[in-house]
């Protein structure tokens, strides 16, 4: 019985080992057809080449060579499949598990041949005004398949939208001249019942500015809490050579990605987190070993730190190392879920459950809603309005990038919408109420939520294979305390450099969980409160 459990254990890996396989040039080479340059270099004897960086319009045998490279991987995933329902060692929740992520890949890949047509024709690919029309409505239908309706089609999506928009508008007036005032109150009253009350507005919260390598010292410390290897790693613009000095390893920007992993992993780095500061990256960021922040921040607030810090570390690092070691498995459509955690972790850390704004949009919900119902100038238009009422000195740039972002593979002269990015927050309010709904007083709900926790950081499977977990936990044999839950130190450290105090903390996620900080993880929170104190003393 137990070679037999053994057997089905490593086929299972064998499988989704493929399915990452088969996935992986799909996704490199599509990073590169957005770019209109050179694809992915596959062993597979496919040509890559179709959409070149050299390029002046894109052809009709450019577009058949992507047709080919995408069927070439749609078949590889047809015949997994076939593979997958003859497997007589599975059982029916691992098959059904498997047979999810490989349905999901292939309608993916269904969309992406749909969608190289349109993205084409933005490169003078001449498109006939029925083909067009044809390819824009099987993009949609797919669409909603795989991200859900339009925000145009739902009522209270909308309505949040334009709620918030209005209140902006009020209050921000001033800072338009009188075209795009007006071309703002077109936009309102076409979609909006302007009945809406006024909201104050937020005082604006203190920045200040900071270090990248104090910066770094309380991410090292965060990882040390988590008992995660980790090291530092500088890109320098001022050296030619590869070295390390006082713990830090210094590597030249003049390396190009791929070998700097190379040279890292070979040399100090196996199964170790990097925490790389990059002067090429504009934000905060996180991979499965890798953190990377930018060479300077200008402006951050404390409370911004432990926002970033709960979102990337407590949620997206802590699930990578937990499926590694447990399930090994992803879904295709895993990111989502995360992506809610996320978020919530992120407004947790600083916020009570029950003072969540649930409804305010986010830019991705506003954007994509002024793409559904604009072409792309018109839209890039209204960006611009919209950040400038924020004060944004960038609004031209951000206006631009967020418009070519949402008419990713969908026409830029017509009002349609790419609707990717609004999954990411869409169904966050159902999380919220979910937990909202638990007393925090009941053990019955403590260990229900904690059960629901202990599933979410074990894996990387969306919502509706969650259910699945606990036959796949029992079938892998886990033991939760090889499993690294989060402690939502930013939670305990926001309220111990406001209070002093972190008793007053009743989150029922601190109630719900088995994992308690030891007095070693205690004190390096304390140090991490310390730095942040001398910090904001200079």
């Amino acid at each position: 019985m137990e070679k037999e459990s053994s057997l089905q254990k490593r086929n299972f890996m064998l499988f989704s080992k493929k399915i990452e396989e088969i996935k992986e040039p799909i996704w490199s080479a599509l990073a590169w057809i957005l770019s209109y340059k050179k694809a992915w270099e596959s062993d597979n004897n496919i040509s890559t080449k179709f959409f070149n960086e050299n390029i002046k319009e894109v052809s009709k045998q450019d577009i058949e060579n992507a047709q080919i490279f995408l069927e070439h991987f749609e078949n590889q995933f047809k015949r997994l499949k076939i593979d997958l329902i003859n497997e007589e060692s599975f059982n029916e929740t691992q098959k059904k598990t498997l047979l999810q992520i490989i349905n999901s890949n292939i309608l993916k890949i269904i969309l992406l041949k749909e969608s190289v047509f349109i993205e084409a024709e933005k490169w003078w690919y001449r498109l006939s005004i029925a083909e067009k029309n044809e390819r824009l409505q099987k993009i949609e239908k797919l669409e909603t398949m795989i991200y859900w309706p339009k925000i145009s089609d739902q009522i209270k999506e909308k309505k949040i939208i334009m709620t918030y928009l209005d209140n902006l508008h009020k209050n921000n007036v001033d800072k338009l001249n009188p075209e795009e005032n007006q071309i703002f109150e077109w936009f309102l009253n076409k979609f909006s019942e302007r009945n809406i009350i006024e909201n104050k507005k937020n005082s604006e919260e203190q920045s200040e500015k900071i270090d990248s390598m104090w910066f770094c010292q309380i991410l090292k410390k965060v990882f040390d809490i988590y008992n995660i290897k980790n090291k530092l790693v500088i890109i320098d613009n001022n050296r030619d050579t590869v070295s390390e000095e006082n713990d830090i390893i210094y590597i030249p920007w003049s390396i190009d990605e791929k070998m700097r992993e190379k040279i890292l992993e070979d040399n100090w780095l196996k199964d170790t987190m990097k925490i790389t500061i990059d002067p090429k990256v504009s934000s905060i960021s996180a991979w499965e070993n890798k953190i990377s922040i930018p060479e300077s921040y200008k402006n951050l607030s404390i409370k911004r730190i432990c926002e970033l810090i709960d979102h990337e570390i407590s949620t997206h690092i802590l699930t990578n190392k937990n499926n590694k070691k447990t399930l090994n498995i992803k879904t295709d459509t895993y990111l989502e879920l995360q992506e809610w955690v996320a978020v919530l972790n992120e407004k947790l850390a600083t916020e009570k459950m029950e003072n969540l704004n649930i409804n305010e949009p986010t830019i991705h919900h506003i954007s994509t809603f002024i793409g559904e119902n604009y072409n792309g100038e018109e839209s890039k238009k209204i960006l611009e309005i919209y950040y400038k009422m924020l004060w944004d000195v960038d609004y031209a740039k951000k206006a631009n990038d967020r418009v070519m972002r949402i008419k990713r593979f969908h026409s830029f002269d017509l009002p349609w919408a790419n609707r990717k990015d609004v999954v990411y927050r869409r169904w966050l309010a159902d999380v919220v109420l979910y937990i909202n709904s638990l007393d925090k007083n009941s053990i019955e709900d403590r260990k229900k939520l904690q059960a629901d926790i202990y599933k979410f950081y074990i894996s990387k499977l969306w919502k509706n294979e969650i259910t699945n977990a606990d036959k796949l936990i029992e079938w892998f044999d886990i033991d939760k305390w090889d499993v690294i839950l989060p402690f939502a130190l930013w939670k305990i450290i926001y309220e111990k450099l406001l209070w002093n105090n972190i008793s007053n903390i009743d989150d029922i996620r601190f109630l719900a969980s088995e994992h308690k900080l030891n007095y070693k993880q205690m004190k390096i929170l304390l140090e991490i409160v310390q730095l942040i104190k001398e910090n904001q003393t200079k």
